[in-house]
């Protein structure tokens, strides 16, 4: 799946795409800080929390690397003003925003390693800050990642978000943070479950061709290592015309003999038999700019699960009524 947002908030299931709540505070004071994506639900109700002090300058601190209330902040600002909250697609932001909860600061760094370990930092300052710290203290953050030359095409994104960041997953047992993806091109997939045995999919061949086939394991090592690149042995037991990935029905042409293989993750197009995402869902994972959010886990598991549904179920129908077109309109406006 790929990044897809919903309200990082409503832990119906993955990423996309409810917002647990903090993100940084309005102040001038500098604090330490904190979406198959997106694929989908848990994305965009993760966006939903938004709140920073517009200060005269852009701060930035003198032994990190992100800034505060620069035009890429302020653009992801507006966007949770006018979209998160303002459409009520997270019903956790706005008392999140009220009680300066949610920070927004910008990455300076222009690699992927870079903002990697931007967000590291960040996610470390979310550690141990317990169920209810003082009022001000930031328990949700947005950081904004402008400057990564790649990250401006969608899909070398979405490959970081799966292979670096395991679909969201990997900072859960060092720092307890879920990570939900935004971008201004996102788009919706059924991408979001941790590839199995068993799991049948379509990839893309060595030679450019598309295959059906069938997990038999991961590579050795590959488990281990989630901030690495993932490798699949699979039984490839038939082809698929590439503008039949378009259609609401495949068509597999069946091989007549099969053949294994090994495929990496990131040439993996589908898992076979997952629904795909509602029409419009990842106009709710838009953003004017890449964001990688950090929910932190506790918040997580505190959401009502009934709520999170209904949020969900709420955001859908808002797509429909408005329009994938005015989510985009509301994205552009915030620049």
């Amino acid at each position: 799946e790929t990044l897809l947002p919903a309200c990082p908030h409503a832990r119906k299931v993955h990423c996309g795409s409810a917002c647990p709540g903090s993100l940084q505070h309005r102040h001038s004071t500098h604090w330490r800080r904190p979406c198959r994506l997106a694929s989908s639900s848990t994305f965009l109700l993760t966006a939903a929390c938004g709140g920073l002090m517009r200060a005269a300058r852009p701060r930035r601190s003198l032994f990190r690397r992100v800034a505060e209330d620069d035009v890429h902040a302020k653009a992801v600002q507006r966007w949770v003003d006018k979209v998160i909250i303002g459409l009520g697609v997270c019903p956790w932001a706005q008392p999140a925003d009220r009680n300066r909860r949610i920070r927004i600061v910008t990455s300076s760094s222009r690699s992927e390693d870079g903002a990697l370990e931007d967000l590291r930092e960040e996610a470390a300052l979310l550690r141990g800050l317990g169920q209810e710290p003082p009022t001000g203290v930031p328990t949700t953050t947005l950081l904004v990642c402008p400057h990564v030359t790649e990250w401006a095409n969608f899909v070398e994104f979405n490959r970081f978000f799966s292979e670096r960041l395991a679909y969201g997953e990997a900072l859960l047992q060092e720092f307890g943070s879920k990570v939900v993806a935004f971008h201004p091109q996102l788009e919706a997939t059924n991408r979001c479950k941790q590839i199995e045995e068993g799991d049948q999919l379509i990839v893309k061949g060595p030679d450019d061709e598309f295959l059906s086939c069938t997990v038999l394991r991961r590579e050795a090592g590959s488990q281990d290592s989630p901030g690495e690149e993932q490798f699949f042995e699979v039984s490839a037991w038939g082809t698929v015309p590439a503008q039949s990935l378009e259609d609401e029905q495949l068509m597999i042409d069946f091989l007549a003999e099969e053949r294994t293989l090994v495929v990496a993750e990131r040439d993996v197009n589908r898992i076979l038999g997952l629904e795909e995402p509602e029409p419009g869902r990842g106009a709710l994972g838009r953003a004017p700019r890449p964001v990688l959010h950090l929910l932190r886990r506790d918040d997580l598991l505190a959401v009502d699960n009934d709520q999170a549904q209904q949020t969900l179920e709420n955001n859908q129908k808002l797509v429909e009524t408005l329009g994938p077109g005015h989510f985009d309109e509301l994205v552009r406006s915030c620049d």
